[in-house]
C-alpha cells in the first residue's frame, strides 16, 4: 500500500504536470517531498516513509533531506523519538567501516541532524537521554579505536626510476581523515552537553557506562597535539552537566560518590591550564564551574577548593589589554621587599612537602579550615594595575570597581574563614585578585587613613580603647568620605 501511494502520487507530480526538468537530482527531490506529503498526511505508514526521509541525509540532497526533516518534526513534535532512532540505526549505529570514508561521512551527517534538533525540556527529556547515551557510545568507540584512514597508495614503478629511488613515507593516518574524526568528536561533546542540560532540566536521569566516562575523563586531560583546547574544555563542560546531574540526588552510592570525585579533580585541574584559555569558549566554562560552586547540592569542601584554584590562576594571569612587560616589570620592583616575602614565604615544617597545588586533590586542599589564609590574594597587595575599564573603556569609581567585581568578591567568600588575616588584607578581600591597587582605590584609601589619623586628634577625650575606639574612628571616617570602599 505504501508503495502504491507513493508511486500513485509520483506520478502524478512529474508525469501528469509534466516536469521540465528530469535530472536524477531533481527526481530524488520530488521523492523526498513526496515522503514528506504522505508522512504528515499517512501516520500509521510512517515507518517506510520516514526511513526514506532519513536515508536522504546520505545523498548529494542532504540539505534538502534534513529541511523536510526538521519541517516534520515541527509539525509533529511526538516523532522526534522516531526519528532520532531512525539516523541513529542507519547512520551511526552501523558505524564506520576503517577504509570507508563515505561512511565516516554519513557518520557525521548524522550527529549533525542529532545536534540539530529543537529540544524542549517540558517534552524532550526522553529523546535527550537517548541522544546522550548514543553519543556517549559514539564517543568511547572515536576515542578507543584509532580510526586511521587509508594512507596514500604508492603507485608502483619500475627498478630504477625516479619514483623507486625516492624513500617510502611511513604510513600513517590521512590528515583529512584526522580532522574528520576531530569533528565527530567535537559534535559528539557538544550533543551530549546539550543533550544532558535538557535531560537535567526535565529530571530526566541519564545514565553513562563506565567506558563512556573513562573516555571523557581522557579526553579532557589529554594533552595531544590532534586534540585542540576547545574540545577539551567541551569536556569538562560536560562533566559539569554530568556531576549536576550526579549530585542532584540526596542519596549517592559508593559508585557515584567516586565518580564525582573524579569530575571534580578533572575541573580543578583543568581550570589552571592555560592552554583552555586560548578557546573561545572558556569564558562559558568558568560560568558553568561558577554555577557549579554555588548550588546547593554541591560539596562545600569541593567548592571552596576549586574556588582557591581560581584565585591562583588568576594571580597568574595578565588581564587582556595590558602590557606584560611593564607589569611584570612593576611587580618585580616589590619582590625584593621584606613585607612582601613574609606575606607570602613561611617555613615548611619537618618532613611536610612545599604545598605545590598542582599535585593537591580538592578533597584535601584545607580549604575549610579556619586558621588558614586566603594567601593567593595576600600579593596583589603589591600588586600595581595599569588602568582599570570595563568593556566599553570607560574608567570606573571605586564604588563601581567593587560592584563590578562581585565575581572575585563571591568567590573570596566561598574560599574560607579570614579572621587571621592582618587588616591590609582584610581590607584587599573585597577587591581581591587585579583590582586592589587600582589607582582610585589606593588614593581612596589614603585619604581614607589620613581622615581616620585626623578624628583620632580631634576625639582625644574618648575614654574607651581598643577595638571600640578604632571602630569608632572608622566610622566617623566614613561619615566623613563616605562609604566608597565598604568594610
Amino acid at each position: 500500500l505504501v508503495v502504491a501511494a507513493f508511486v500513485q502520487v509520483l506520478h502524478r507530480e512529474i508525469v501528469v504536470a509534466g516536469s521540465a526538468d528530469g535530472s536524477q537530482q531533481h527526481l530524488r527531490k520530488k521523492c523526498l517531498g513526496v515522503a514528506h506529503d504522505l508522512l504528515h498526511a499517512r501516520r500509521e505508514q510512517e515507518s517506510a516513509l520516514r526511513a526514506m526521509l532519513v536515508s536522504g541525509l546520505t545523498t548529494k540532497d542532504s540539505t534538502e533531506a534534513e529541511r523536510l526533516l526538521h519541517k516534520l518534526l515541527k509539525e509533529q513534535p511526538r516523532l522526534k523519538t522516531d526519528v532520532a532512532e531512525e539516523v541513529i540505526q542507519q547512520l551511526i549505529e552501523n558505524g564506520p567501516v576503517q577504509d570507508d570514508r563515505r561512511a565516516m561521512s554519513n557518520l557525521y551527517r548524522g550527529c549533525a541532524f542529532l545536534c540539530s534538533m529543537r529540544l524542549t525540556h517540558t517534552e524532550d527529556g526522553d529523546v535527550a537521554v537517548l541522544i546522550a547515551e548514543t553519543f556517549a557510545k559514539l564517543l568511547e568507540k572515536m576515542l578507543s579505536n584509532e580510526m586511521q584512514g587509508p594512507s596514500k597508495a604508492v603507485r608502483p614503478a619500475h627498478r630504477g626510476s625516479r619514483i623507486h629511488k625516492r624513500k617510502k613515507k611511513a604510513d600513517g593516518p590521512n590528515q583529512e581523515d584526522v580532522q574528520q574524526r576531530l569533528r565527530i568528536i567535537r559534535l559528539c561533546l557538544s550533543g551530549m552537553h546539550r543533550a544532558f542540560t535538557v535531560a537535567n532540566e526535565s529530571l530526566v536521569e541519564a545514565r553513562l557506562s563506565e567506558d563512556a566516562m573513562n573516555a571523557i575523563l581522557r579526553l579532557s586531560y589529554s594533552r595531544s597535539a590532534e586534540v585542540p583546547p576547545a574540545a577539551r574544555n567541551a569536556a569538562v563542560m560536560l562533566l559539569i552537566e554530568i556531576t549536576r546531574a550526579q549530585t542532584r540526588g540526596n542519596n549517592m552510592s559508593e559508585e557515584e560518590a567516586e565518580l564525582e570525585t573524579r569530575c571534580w579533580r578533572a575541573i580543578y585541574h583543568h581550570v589552571h591550564s592555560l592552554e583552555s584559555q586560548s578557546a573561545a569558549n572558556y569564558i562559558p566554562l568558568l560560568q558553568m564551574v561558577w554555577e557549579l560552586m554555588t548550588a546547593k547540592s554541591t560539596t562545600p569542601i569541593m567548592a571552596a577548593a576549586t574556588s582557591r584554584r581560581l584565585l591562583q590562576l588568576a594571580s597568574m594571569t595578565v588581564e587582556p589589554g595590558m602590557s606584560a612587560v611593564a607589569e611584570r616589570a612593576l611587580d618585580l620592583a616589590a619582590e625584593g621587599s621584606e613585607e612582601l616575602r613574609k606575606l607570602v614565604s613561611w617555613e615548611a615544617k619537618e618532613g611536610e612537602k612545599k604545598y605545590d597545588p598542582l599535585e593537591r586533590d580538592p578533597g584535601h586542599s584545607a580549604a575549610l579550615d579556619g586558621s588558614k589564609c586566603v594567601w593567593e590574594s595576600l600579593p596583589m597587595e603589591h600588586h600595581y594595575c595599569p588602568a582599570l575599564a570595563d568593556k566599553t573603556g570607560i574608567k570606573k569609581t571605586a564604588r563601581e570597581t567593587i560592584e563590578l567585581n562581585a565575581f572575585p568578591k563571591a568567590l573570596a567568600a566561598l574560599c574560607i574563614n579570614v579572621e587571621d588575616q592582618n587588616e591590609e588584607g582584610q581590607v584587599a578581600l573585597p577587591c581581591v585578585l587585579r583590582y586592589y591597587n587600582d589607582p582610585v582605590v589606593v588614593a581612596l584609601r589614603e585619604e581614607r587613613k589620613r581622615a581616620s589619623e585626623k578624628n583620632k586628634e580631634d576625639y582625644v577625650g574618648v575614654e574607651d580603647e581598643g577595638e571600640e575606639e578604632e571602630e569608632f574612628f572608622e566610622n566617623a571616617a566614613n561619615e566623613e568620605l563616605g562609604e566608597d570602599i565598604p568594610e
